[in-house]
C-alpha cells in the first residue's frame, strides 16, 4: 500500500502518447498501473493519467503521463521518441511513446564525446537539406552533440580522409573534448578508417560505427569494371564535372569507384589496420524486394544477380566489420534500402508491429544508447 500511495502522490515522470492494441477486453481507466519495459531487461510499474478522459478504449489512443514507481533504479533511460511496451505480465497491451521527459533523473545526460556524422558517396552536407533526415535531432534529444563531416561527395578515400582528420581536430578544439564518436554511412566509413589508421587520428576517436560500408568490396563493382576502361572513365569524368558544380573541390569518381572492388578492399584492409583503442562496429540492411524503393529497384536487381540480398547497393557480406550487429530487414514486406539507412524520406518505414525496425531513427538511438552505456 505504501508504494501505491507514494506513486499516486508523486509528480509524473514522462508525458507520452498511449496506443493500446486491443489485447485487453476492457477499457483502461485513469490510474491504471500496468508494467512498463523501460529498458530491455527492466520491467517496472507505472501509473497512468490520461488527458481529457477518464477511460481509454482497449484499442484506443490518448495523451497523458506516466509516474514510475522507482525511477532511481533506471536513471538516464528516457528520451523523446522512446517507445515503451505496456504489459500485463508477459502480454503486451500497448505502447507509450515519450513526448517529454519531466523527471531530470530519467533524462539522458550529455554523451561523453561529441558525435561526428560522416556521409557517403554522391551527397554533401547541406544546411537546408540534411543528408541524415530526422536522425541528428533525435540524437541531440538524447544528449549527443552532433557535428558533420563536410567532405567531398566523390573524392578519393585519401582526399576525404584528410578533410575528416582536419574536421576532427576542429571539433576537439571547439568542444574541449578528448575524442569523438564517429557514425559513418557507406563510403564514409572507409574515409574514416583511413583517417584513423593512416593520418594519426587513432588517439582522437573513441568509436567508429559504420552503416553499410563496403569494407570487403563489391562483386558487382568487380563485374561492372570489366566494361572497357575508357567508357568507365568517361562516365566518371562527367560525374566529376557535375560534382564540381555542386561544390566538390577534388572530385575523383573513378578512384572512389575503383576502391570498391574486392581486390582493392582486400589491399585496403591489409594496409589500413584497426586501432586496438577504438570500438568498431557495423550494421547491414537489406530490401525485401526491388519494388521496396523506387530509387533503388534497378540497382537492387543488379546487385542481387551477383551477390544475393542487398540494400540496393551492398550485400551484408560486404559490410561486416568489427562488432557486427546483424542484418536488419525491418518490419513488414518493404525492407530497408541504402537510402532508408539515412532517413531520406524523413518518416518511419512502417507502423510498429513487433520487435523489428519500423523507424531507422531507432537504430541510431540504439547506437547512442550503447555509447552511453559504454561511457563513450
Amino acid at each position: 500500500m505504501k508504494k501505491e500511495r507514494i506513486i499516486s502522490e508523486s509528480a509524473p515522470d514522462v508525458e507520452v502518447i498511449f496506443e493500446f492494441n486491443g489485447a485487453r477486453k476492457n477499457p483502461v481507466i485513469s490510474g491504471y498501473r500496468p508494467m512498463h519495459l523501460v529498458k530491455e531487461d527492466y520491467l517496472t510499474t507505472g501509473l497512468h493519467r490520461y488527458y481529457g478522459a477518464e477511460t481509454v478504449a482497449a484499442d484506443g489512443t490518448a495523451e497523458g503521463t506516466i509516474t514510475f514507481i522507482t525511477p532511481e533504479a533506471y536513471p538516464h533511460c528516457m528520451y523523446i521518441g522512446k517507445q515503451i511496451n505496456i504489459q500485463e505480465g508477459k502480454r503486451v497491451v500497448g505502447t507509450a511513446t515519450v513526448t517529454k521527459v519531466l523527471n531530470p533523473l530519467l533524462a539522458y545526460a550529455e554523451l561523453k564525446y561529441p558525435v561526428l556524422l560522416v556521409h557517403g558517396m554522391g551527397f554533401r552536407d547541406h544546411k537546408r537539406i540534411c543528408y541524415w533526415g530526422r536522425i541528428p535531432k533525435a540524437l541531440e534529444q538524447m544528449g549527443a552533440k552532433i557535428f558533420y563531416g563536410g567532405q567531398d561527395s566523390n573524392a578519393s578515400i585519401e582526399t576525404n580522409a584528410r578533410h575528416i582528420a582536419a574536421r576532427i581536430d576542429d571539433i576537439l578544439l571547439e568542444t574541449d573534448a578528448k575524442k569523438v564518436n564517429i557514425i559513418a554511412h557507406s563510403k564514409g566509413g572507409l574515409d574514416c578508417r583511413y583517417a584513423i589508421s593512416c593520418l594519426g587520428m587513432a588517439e582522437k576517436v573513441a568509436s567508429l560505427t559504420t552503416i553499410s560500408t563496403p569494407h570487403h568490396g563489391s562483386k558487382t563493382v568487380d563485374a561492372l569494371l570489366k566494361i572497357p576502361a575508357f567508357l568507365v572513365k568517361a562516365g566518371c569524368f562527367c560525374a566529376d564535372i557535375w560534382f564540381s558544380l555542386l561544390g566538390d573541390k577534388n572530385p575523383d569518381t573513378y578512384s572512389a569507384i575503383s576502391s570498391f572492388t574486392t581486390a582493392a578492399a582486400k589491399k585496403f584492409n591489409e594496409e589500413v589496420t584497426d586501432s586496438e583503442s577504438i570500438y568498431y562496429r557495423s550494421y547491414a540492411f537489406v530490401m525485401q524486394k526491388a519494388s521496396s524503393d523506387i530509387f533503388m529497384w534497378l540497382t537492387n536487381l543488379v546487385v542481387g544477380a551477383f551477390e544475393g540480398e542487398n540494400d540496393g547497393l551492398l550485400a551484408p557480406r560486404s559490410v561486416k566489420w568489427g562488432d557486427f550487429r546483424g542484418t536488419f530487414r525491418g518490419e513488414g514486406r518493404r525492407g530497408i534500402s541504402h537510402c532508408d539507412e539515412v532517413d531520406m524520406r524523413r518518416r518511419p518505414l512502417s507502423k510498429k508491429r513487433g520487435e523489428g525496425v519500423s523507424d531507422i531513427v531507432d537504430i541510431y538511438r540504439e547506437i547512442i544508447s550503447d555509447l552511453y552505456e559504454m561511457g563513450l
